[in-house]
């Protein structure tokens, strides 16, 4: 299954590179349009979020093996719940598949991404093994940066921002003046960077 419109763009994909069963929806949307969970003010707020917008379907789930394909995780608090609404449902197995590399850095560009502290792989050191667990899936596998700038070979790989995965900030960024940054990032917008930045992050791949 795949999880969110990322998700489920890669999800499909995968399906049809696949050998085995087709997608099919085994969580099913039970709100049309619901803001991205991950930018939610609070953890009860993005709890309560995701109980709004999936419902797991046991008839379809029970005694299943379950693949969930998220596009990324951030803080981590979505991904646990889901897995955990997931379980309840009785699958035989949970493995989680993510299209990006561990989010390992903040973003310094307008992205709503927390400090390192905040966020799920920082917090585990980027050990798979001890996210798996934190997770409770059976397996976890994220892309890695090399494949996922492969699935974007726009001007030789080059000047696309994988900050947030890499840590390597294309521009010098003071880590301690994000808020200032935010503050004044509607005045920023109207100047323009000293060249083109596309994001491989959470963003979708969005130019900015």
């Amino acid at each position: 299954m795949g999880y969110g419109n990322g998700g489920r763009r890669w999800c499909v994909a995968a399906s049809r590179a696949s050998t085995a069963s087709p997608m099919s929806a085994r969580v099913s949307p039970s709100v049309a349009a619901i803001l991205r969970t991950f930018i939610q003010p609070g953890q009860e707020l993005r709890k309560h979020g995701l109980r709004l917008k999936f419902t797991p379907l046991p008839d379809i789930i029970a005694g299943k093996s379950l693949v969930v394909v998220d596009d990324s995780i951030v803080r981590g608090t979505t991904s646990k719940q889901l897995v955990k609404l997931i379980r309840e449902a009785e699958p035989a197995e949970v493995h989680f598949r993510v299209s990006s590399p561990p989010i390992m850095h903040p973003c310094h560009y307008g992205m709503d991404f927390p400090s390192e502290g905040e966020l799920f792989a920082n917090q585990l050191g980027g050990d798979i093994e001890a996210m798996r667990k934190e997770l409770n899936v059976d397996s976890l596998a994220y892309l890695s940066l090399e494949k996922l700038l492969d699935s974007v070979p726009v001007d030789e790989k080059r000047n696309y921002c994988t900050a947030c995965f890499s840590g390597d900030y294309p521009t010098d960024v003071e880590l301690n003046r994000k808020e200032e940054f935010e503050e004044n990032i509607n005045e920023a917008r109207y100047y323009p960077l000293p060249f083109r930045y596309l994001c491989c992050g959470a963003a979708g791949g969005r130019e900015s």
